[in-house]
């Protein structure tokens, strides 16, 4: 019989949105294609991270002033054992460095090359009041009306590149390759907006399933608050969206933060990093089937009322990380105990067999 281990991480919150703890395995139950499974690990103990901080180059210029001013407090929310690689991005990708210890002095470097310039603000309209003179809806003097019917509004599509899918895609690819023990974390600090990427969202997302990577996000710019800047924030067919994170955070089980102030940016990060080690790990065998690589549904629940689960909604099998789970688990039983005799982790509870 073919059996496989899976971990799920999952957050707790309460009705005002704080975290939850003190948490048993007698709590919780996860179903995998809706049956119930047999939980052997539950822990509360946060693993070291493994990091890829991917930043948006392509937000406009005041809000990339912004970010550049909390660069600075990012390094300090992470402990000395996480590691950290860098991503930037505009109408590209561009890795700043590959994995370093979070405490380095070459991670503050790092942070302080990967401050960019940002964009001019949108600037689509034309009509009457593009022309330099105009009367009566008319333009005069020769300026010439550019095609357009006197007195006539139109929006032109800007020209700019906002490959967010591209950028998320290369920094898994990284984490991907961190050792399996360690959480894998994706952390974007982004106006959310895409256009451009040769990967589909679709594409990123199932890469990341395979791989246990999760989303985490700082939203910035007017897409942060909403009302504001209406019309970068228009979606014309064809064209850039502004609601790419909310769709990756919620598909890996992360989360993210709206901010538009330089402190609340600054915040952010740490209140992020917070979360991520507040987490609950609950870890099973699975007896699907190892060939089958489809979509498998999965969903953690707490038998106590008025709480928030916030995890993934299942995962696709990933053949690599499953053989060095059940390597691991041979080496040190007390990873995935499988008898009632069987020792505990420190800080990880065996549930009754």
């Amino acid at each position: 019989m073919n059996v496989q281990y899976h971990a799920i991480p999952f957050t707790v919150k309460d009705s005002k949105g704080h975290m939850v703890p003190g948490l048993t395995y007698r709590d919780v139950r996860v179903y995998e294609n809706g049956v119930l499974q047999h939980p052997v690990v539950f822990t509360s103990d946060p693993a070291p991270v493994s990091v890829a901080i991917v930043i948006d180059q392509s937000v406009t210029q005041d809000t990339m002033e912004k970010i550049n001013d909390s660069l600075g407090a990012l390094q300090g929310a992470f402990s000395p054992y996480d590691e950290v690689a860098v991503f930037t991005y505009n109408n590209g990708v561009k890795e700043q460095t590959g994995f370093t210890a979070a405490q380095s002095a070459r991670l503050g470097a790092v942070l302080e090359h990967s401050k960019g310039i940002g964009r001019e603000p949108l600037q689509g309209l034309t009509g009457p009041l593009a022309h330099d003179q105009v009367i009566n809806n008319q333009p005069i003097d020769g300026v010439a009306d550019n095609g357009h019917l006197p007195g006539t509004l139109s929006f032109t599509v800007p020209k700019e590149y906002h490959t967010l899918n591209d950028a998320i895609l290369a920094a898994a690819k990284d984490v991907a390759r961190a050792d399996f023990r360690r959480q894998r974390i994706i952390y974007v600090i982004s106006d959310g907006k895409e256009y451009g990427s040769k990967a589909t969202q679709k594409e990123v997302i199932r890469y990341l399933l395979t791989n246990n990577i999760e989303v985490w996000a700082t939203q910035v710019g007017d897409s942060a608050i909403k009302g504001l800047g209406f019309v970068d924030r228009m979606h014309i067919p064809f064209t850039l969206r502004d609601d790419a994170l909310p769709k990756y955070t919620a598909a890996t089980g992360g989360l993210f933060d709206s901010e538009f102030r330089p402190r609340g940016i600054e915040e952010s990060f740490s209140h992020i990093t917070a979360e991520v080690r507040g987490q609950y790990t609950v870890g099973y065998y699975t007896h699907e089937s190892p060939f089958n690589e489809s979509f498998r549904k999965t969903e953690v629940r707490v038998l106590r009322p008025s709480l928030t689960i916030i995890c993934k909604d299942g995962y696709y099998p990933n053949a690599a990380d499953n053989a060095r789970g059940r390597a691991a688990a041979l080496r040190n039983p007390a990873v995935v105990p499988t008898t009632p005799a069987a020792s505990a982790a420190p800080g990880t509870t065996p549930a009754p067999q």
